[in-house]
C-alpha cells in the first residue's frame, strides 16, 4: 500500500519535498566524501530509487526494520517506472547498500553518515516521535537535510476539516470506509502519546539545538479525481490515492479480523467502503504532513539517561 502513498505524494509535492535547493546544495560533490542519503522505513523503495536516478552520484541507502520489504514486488504500476523489477533487482543496482535496522534503537553506528536523510511513513512503526527526532542528528553530517513524511489517520472534509467519524450504522451521515478506518485507528494507538504524533513535530524540531533551522506543511490529496481544475499530474496524484485508500481499507479490514472484530459486521461493510471509495461519495481529502530540518554544526552530544 505504502508504494501508492509515497507516489501520490511525491506527485503532490516533488521527490524533494519543495527543498530541493537544501538537498542539493547538501549532496554536492564533494572531494572529501562521497554524498550520502538514506531512507528509513522505505518499505518499496520508490523514494529512493527516484533519488538514486535523479542524482547518480550520490550513494544511497536503504535501511528498513524488515529485511523482507527489499525483496517485494512492486505494484505493476508502480514497477513499471524501472527497468529493472522485481524490486530486489532494482535496489541491488541503484542502492549502494540495503541495511536492516530499527530507528527506534540507538543510531550511534551510523554516526554522521548521511547528507540527506528521509524518514519515511513515521506514523507506522516509530515509537515516540520526540525520541527520534531528538537523536537523529548524530547520523547528519553539518548541513544535512532531514526530510520527514507521514499521513493522518483521519479522512478530511471537501473543506478540509476532520471528518466526524462517530455516526453510528443507519444514521444518516454514516460511511462504511469512515467505519474501517474510525476502528483501525483505535488500533495504532500508542500508550501515552498523541494518536497523530506529526502535531508535535514542529515544536520538536524548533527546539533541537543541532538544526539551524526546520519547518512542516501539510498537503491534502483528493481520495479520487473529484476536485474541479486539477492538473494531469494533480488529477493521477488523487488517483494514486484513490488506490492507496482502497488498499487500506482491505488491508485493514483484516487486521480488525485478526483482532477478533466481528467477522460479519467486516465482510458487510467492505463491499461498502470499496463503493464508497470508487465512486468517490462522500468526497474526502487524505492529508499528510512533510517536515524539514537543516543540521547545524553543533558537536553532538548523546543525551543522558
Amino acid at each position: 500500500r505504502f508504494e501508492y502513498q509515497n507516489r501520490a505524494i511525491a506527485l503532490s509535492a516533488g521527490l524533494l519535498r519543495d527543498q530541493a535547493d537544501l538537498i542539493k546544495s547538501a549532496l554536492a560533490p564533494n572531494a572529501d566524501k562521497i554524498p550520502t542519503v538514506a531512507e528509513f522505513c522505505f518499505v518499496s523503495g520508490s523514494w529512493a530509487m527516484e533519488v538514486a536516478k535523479e542524482f547518480p552520484d550520490v550513494s544511497v541507502v536503504g535501511i528498513d526494520t524488515m529485511s523482507s520489504n527489499i525483496r517485494r514486488k512492486p505494484a505493476p504500476e508502480i514497477a513499471g517506472r524501472y527497468t529493472l523489477t522485481p524490486a530486489f533487482l532494482a535496489l541491488k543496482a541503484l542502492f549502494r547498500r540495503f541495511e536492516q535496522h530499527d530507528p527506534n534503537l540507538p543510531l550511534s553506528k551510523y554516526h554522521q553518515a548521511f547528507d540527506v536523510c528521509h524518514i519515511n511513513n513515521m506514523g507506522k512503526g516509530i515509537k515516540d516521535h520526540e525520541d527520534l527526532l531528538n537523536r537523529i542528528p548524530e547520523i547528519l553530517r553539518p548541513n544535512g537535510v532531514l526530510l520527514l513524511t507521514a499521513g493522518y489517520s483521519t479522512f478530511e472534509t471537501e473543506d478540509k476539516q476532520p471528518v466526524q467519524d462517530d455516526v453510528n450504522e443507519g444514521e444518516p451521515g454514516w460511511s462504511a470506509s469512515l467505519a474501517i478506518w474510525r476502528e483501525s485507528r483505535k488500533l495504532q494507538r500508542k500508550p501515552g502519546k498523541p494518536l497523530e504524533q506529526q502535531d508535535q513535530w514542529d515544536d520538536i524540531l524548533q527546539k533541537n539545538p543541532y538544526f539551524s533551522s526546520a519547518g512542516t506543511r501539510d498537503i491534502y490529496i483528493p481520495i479520487g479525481p473529484w476536485e474541479n481544475g486539477l492538473s494531469d499530474q494533480a488529477e493521477e496524484a488523487a488517483r494514486v490515492n484513490q488506490t492507496n485508500v482502497l488498499q487500506f481499507i482491505r488491508t485493514n479490514a483484516h487486521i480488525l479480523l485478526k483482532d477478533g472484530f466481528d467477522e460479519a459486521t467486516i465482510n458487510r461493510w467492505i463491499p461498502i467502503a470499496r463503493e464508497e471509495i470508487i465512486q468517490m461519495k462522500p468526497r474526502f481529502y487524505v492529508r499528510y504532513r512533510l517536515g524539514w530540518a537543516v543540521r547545524n554544526n553543533v558537536e553532538w552530544t548523546p543525551k543522558e539517561d
